[in-house]
C-alpha cells in the first residue's frame, strides 16, 4: 500500500465532462500514490420490451463504442503519467457495475463523479447516493 494508503482506485468512465473531472482527480491520486486505476465502464441497456432484439444490440454496441473510446483516452493519458491502468467493462447500471465489481475484488477507494438533473439529486438518488449506500470502501464524489 502507498503513502495515501491506496493501492487500488476505481473510476467509473462515462462520457460526460462531469465524468472527466473525476477522472482527473483520480489520475492526480493515483500518480502521487503509485496506485493501480481500474477503469470501468458500465453498458446500461434499454428495457427489453421497450425496442427489438437487434435495436437493443445496436445500442449495447453503440454505447460500448462510445465507452471503449473513453477508455482507450483514459489509458493514454494515465499511461503518460506513469500510472497503471485495468479496464472493465460490465453491463447493466453503472451503480450495479461498481458495487459487483467493489465486492468481488479489493478496492481502496471509489472517485465518483456527481451529475444532478432538474430532478435528479433532488426528488431522485443519484449513482453516487446508490453507490454510498452500498459499499464498505471509502467513496470520493467529485
Amino acid at each position: 500500500m502507498s503513502g495515501t494508503g491506496f493501492a487500488t482506485v476505481l473510476a467509473p468512465v462515462e462520457q460526460s465532462d462531469a465524468s472527466w473531472r473525476a477522472l482527473n482527480m483520480a489520475f492526480s491520486l493515483c500518480e502521487e500514490a503509485g496506485a493501480t486505476l481500474i477503469l470501468l465502464a458500465a453498458v446500461d441497456l434499454p428495457a427489453q420490451g421497450a425496442m427489438s432484439v437487434a435495436a437493443v444490440e445496436e445500442v449495447r454496441r453503440d454505447r460500448l463504442r462510445t465507452l471503449n473510446t473513453s477508455i482507450r483516452q483514459a489509458t493514454v493519458f494515465a499511461s503518460y503519467a506513469g500510472i497503471h491502468t485495468t479496464t472493465v467493462t460490465a453491463e447493466g447500471p453503472v451503480w450495479k457495475a461498481v458495487v459487483r465489481y467493489v465486492a468481488a475484488h479489493e478496492t481502496d477507494l471509489i472517485i465518483l463523479a456527481r451529475r444532478r438533473g432538474l430532478l435528479r439529486g433532488r426528488l431522485l438518488p443519484s449513482t453516487a447516493d446508490f453507490i454510498i449506500r452500498r459499499v464498505t470502501c471509502p467513496v470520493m464524489v467529485v
